[in-house]
Order: C-alpha cells, then sequence, then structure tokens
C-alpha cells in the first residue's frame, strides 16, 4: 500500500465528518469543502509523526500542503526523501 493510499484510508476511516462520505478521492478538497476540521487536521498530523516518522513545522501546516489527500502525499513524498529536513 502506498503511502498515499495509507493517508486516504485513514482519513476515510477516521477523519471525515460525514460517515456517509465514503467515496473520498485523492483530489477532493478536505478543509474547504469542511470533509474534515481543524481537530481532525491536528490528527492526521499526529498520524504522519505516528506512522511514516515526520514533524510536521506549525509552518509548514499550509493549505497548499494540506488541500488534498494528493498534496498530503506529495508533501510526505518530500519530507521523506533523502535530505530533506
Amino acid at each position: 500500500m502506498s503511502h498515499t493510499d495509507q493517508i486516504l484510508e485513514f482519513v476515510v476511516d477516521e477523519l471525515l465528518l460525514d460517515p456517509d462520505d465514503e467515496q473520498l478521492t485523492l483530489d477532493d478538497e478536505l478543509l474547504a469543502a469542511e470533509r474534515i476540521d481543524s481537530l481532525g487536521l491536528m490528527r492526521l498530523i499526529a498520524f504522519l509523526g505516528d506512522e511514516f516518522d515526520v514533524t510536521v513545522p506549525y509552518d509548514e501546516i499550509l493549505i497548499e500542503n494540506f488541500r488534498n489527500v494528493r498534496t498530503i502525499g506529495d508533501y510526505l513524498a518530500g519530507k521523506l526523501s533523502p535530505g530533506a529536513s
């Protein structure tokens, strides 16, 4: 299972505000469409730390990094790449 698939599964299983919203795609807006709330975002950041051993600095908690599952996966890939801080 890819990192992006793991993130999608976590979001669907744990964070969606509407439990009937199981057809979430990689490109569906999360915060702007109110699929997750700010507490969900914090839980997602904790998941990234626990599951992938990455730290998300406060200044990187931006809509550009957490817009949808695809952007989160891209952000994570950057954090996991050799030489990333």
